[in-house]
């Protein structure tokens, strides 16, 4: 299991693109798609930064289900190329158990 972990900021001026561009973007990745391949953590949450508008989800994955998640959340993204400033970022996060069994440890309980 891990996490994807998408960032994205913009500029302030350029908020009713970005929410005409996610109503879009909704229609075509409904949250139900979203749900067959793991559970939304953190949907949307944001904030106001000195140059504008910064948002992040985190989506915990399905074993099995990353590549596909990554497909789509790139997908998703390249929907918003069109607004001038929009810019994301994609992130594949482990659990602290995945962490630790990388260099051969196992977790503290």
């Amino acid at each position: 299991m891990v996490y994807l972990v998408i960032t994205s900021w913009y500029p302030s001026h350029k908020v009713s693109d970005v929410i005409k561009t996610f109503t879009e973007m909704l229609k075509k990745y409904p949250p139900s798609v979203i749900g067959e391949l793991g559970e939304i953590l953190v949907n949307n949450a944001g904030t106001s930064t000195e140059n504008g508008l910064k948002a992040m989800s985190v989506y915990d994955v399905k074993e099995g289900k990353l590549e596909e998640a990554l497909k789509i959340a790139r997908s998703a993204l390249a929907m918003f190329q069109p607004v001038e400033g929009y810019e994301s970022k994609v992130e594949v996060w482990s659990t602290v158990t995945e962490s630790f069994e990388a260099i051969g440890m196992q977790a503290p309980t």
